[in-house]
């Protein structure tokens, strides 16, 4: 259902969602399953914004520090942040 939404918005829109999740994440009181970060990270990801989707998948590890496919992802955005720069 999100990359359907995904393929639907425009940058504005991108821009509006961005808005939304650094909203929630600043809310202490706000907890996120692994869906709904994974899919916060993908989106981020896709919006071409590296260093938000990396904070993400960072809150993602802290919480199961064990998925290798995680670490994999991380260290493959990690990679492309640094050619970014």
């Amino acid at each position: 259902h999100i990359n359907l939404m995904i393929d639907r918005l425009d940058n504005k829109d991108f821009d509006k969602l961005l808005e939304i999740f650094q909203t929630c994440f600043s809310d202490a009181q706000i907890k996120f399953n692994n869906n709904t970060l994974t899919s916060c990270a993908e989106i981020l990801e896709s919006a071409g914004h590296i260093k938000q989707a990396l904070d993400v998948y960072y809150m993602l590890l802290s919480q199961q520090n064990d998925d290798d496919g995680l670490q994999n992802k991380i260290r493959s955005l990690e990679k492309k942040f640094q050619r970014k720069i």
